[in-house]
Order: C-alpha cells, then sequence, then structure tokens
C-alpha cells in the first residue's frame, strides 16, 4: 500500500494507532473478521480549537456533497464533481483516487482528511472528506473484505462551529460489501460507533454503505437510530439501488435538513447526493 503524506493545512500534534480484539461470534457463512486498525491524530490542539487556523463552519447552514465516485475513471466524472463542488461546505467521497486533478477541483484552500483504501497498478483509493476549515481532529479506519481482503476505509472528522461550544463530527464510509452476514460490518464500524457515542454535538454519517439487502440496510438503520441519527430523505431519489434497496446514505442528528436532492449521473456508478443542512440549537 503507498504511504499517504501527511495532507498540508494541518498540524499534527499527536499521533497515535489503535488495535482492536476480533468479534468471538461470526455468522454462519462469514471467516473470522479481521482486525480494525486505527490511526487518530489532532489537527489542531484541544486548547486551540476556536482559533482562526482552525477555522469555523457557519451554523446556519451546511451544504453536504456525498458521493461514490468510481476512481473516476469516466471522462466527465471530475467536471461533473466541479460543478457540484461550487456549492458544498462538506465534500465526502469514496473511491476516490488522490492526483492533482481531484486536488484542484476540491480547491487549494480546502482541508482534506483521507482514508486509504484498495490500492492497486500505482493508484490508491479511499474514502476523502473535503472541508472550507481545518478539522480539530481526524482519525482514519481500515477494515478489510473478510473475504476479498481488500481494505474498506472510514474517515472520521471534528469541525468546529461558529457561536457554538459544540463541534461537528463527521463519519465518511465505505462500508464492506462482500460477506453475507453483519459482523464484518459491526466490526469496521465498532470504532465510529464508540466515537459517536461519546460525541456531544451534531453528527453526520455519510458514505456508501452498500446496503444491498433488507437486512444489511436494516441493522445499519437500527444502530444510527439508536443513537439518535436519522436518515435525510429525498424527494427526487436517484440513488444507486441493488435489488430496490439504496446503498448510499447520509444520516444526521441536531441537524435539520433544509433541501435535499439527487442527480443522475452517467460518470459513476453511484450517484451523487447534496444536502442543506441547518445546526439545532
Amino acid at each position: 500500500m503507498i504511504a499517504w503524506q501527511k495532507l498540508s493545512g494541518l498540524l499534527p500534534l499527536a499521533i497515535f494507532t489503535v488495535s482492536c480484539a476480533t468479534v468471538p461470534a461470526q455468522p454462519a457463512g462469514d471467516r473470522p473478521v479481521p482486525e480494525v486498525t486505527a490511526s487518530c491524530e489532532h489537527s489542531i490542539s484541544p486548547s486551540d480549537q476556536k482559533s482562526v487556523l482552525a477555522g469555523e463552519l457557519d451554523a446556519a447552514k451546511l451544504t453536504v456533497l456525498n458521493w461514490n465516485i468510481q476512481k473516476a475513471s469516466a471522462p466527465m466524472l471530475l467536471s461533473d464533481l466541479a460543478g457540484m463542488r461550487e456549492t458544498a461546505d462538506l465534500v465526502l467521497l469514496q473511491e476516490a483516487v488522490i492526483n492533482d486533478e481531484l486536488l484542484t477541483i476540491l480547491g487549494p484552500e480546502s482541508h482534506r482528511a483521507f482514508a486509504p483504501g484498495y490500492a492497486a497498478f500505482g493508484e490508491q483509493s479511499g474514502v476523502i472528506t473535503a472541508a472550507n476549515v481545518a478539522p480539530t481532529f481526524k482519525c482514519t479506519l481500515s477494515h478489510p473484505e473478510p473475504w476479498l481482503r481488500s481494505p474498506k476505509a472510514t474517515s472520521i472528522a471534528r469541525y468546529a462551529i461558529k457561536d457554538s461550544p459544540q463541534s461537528l463530527l463527521v463519519v465518511n464510509t465505505h462500508v464492506v460489501n462482500f460477506t453475507m452476514g453483519i459482523a464484518a460490518i459491526n466490526r469496521q464500524l465498532g470504532t465510529a460507533m464508540e466515537m459517536i457515542d461519546t460525541h456531544d454535538g451534531p453528527i453526520i454519517v455519510s458514505g456508501d454503505f452498500n446496503t444491498w439487502s433488507k437486512m444489511r440496510g436494516g441493522w445499519m438503520d437500527e444502530q444510527l437510530r439508536a443513537k439518535g441519527l436519522e436518515p435525510v430523505s429525498f424527494q427526487q431519489d436517484h440513488r444507486k439501488r441493488f435489488l430496490g434497496n439504496a446503498l448510499d446514505h447520509i444520516y444526521v442528528r441536531s441537524l435539520r435538513p433544509l433541501n435535499s436532492t439527487t442527480f443522475r449521473s452517467d460518470s459513476s456508478d453511484h450517484n451523487p447526493m447534496l444536502v442543506s443542512l441547518e445546526f439545532e440549537q
């Protein structure tokens, strides 16, 4: 796997790595679930989270774009992304390959939290969260597919909110796909769920959930609702589906959707989702 260089605009003060134990019981049909690896760092000192360096998100309106861009393999994808990037304060991408073209579209002033996933033929893909302000804290989680062994990534970032003592927690995830049970999903998202439990403030959980079955979708929905998160609905719902089940989702807590939409796209095998939110007081 290609090592990811530290992204510009961040001042890492502390880095630590966590290795978690294996889930003891596995449903039939799943291999033993491998361990999750986690690497977390404070990009801004906890005592300096409200500094000019960190920046703050606007509490009045926050526009979020989520899209699995399929490694930008289609010629028109980057131009499609560029058009939507102009309106988004937070950009959450899955299957993103970091290159000069993508970084240009995200913007030279953007702050990026990248979690590496699958790598092949000299290309490193993963999930990336880009924002107009620097995160005060970020985590990179990696979990291999139980059967294919290719890693699936989750990026967790925390952002300061203007005129608020609270912060926004953003979880951007590409959930494991090739497994019949939910043990691997539970294992993959365990660290993220623990962070959600301990976060006192608004939360966004978004990404390609690979919820291609009612069992997988029902389990994810139950877990997130139990933590106070609600799914964003779309009147014009063009999300990619398999057997009638939507694969991509945005869940929020202490945030109110102002408007939400999806777009049909021929430049990826998933369609982008765009939602405007306001913070609940």
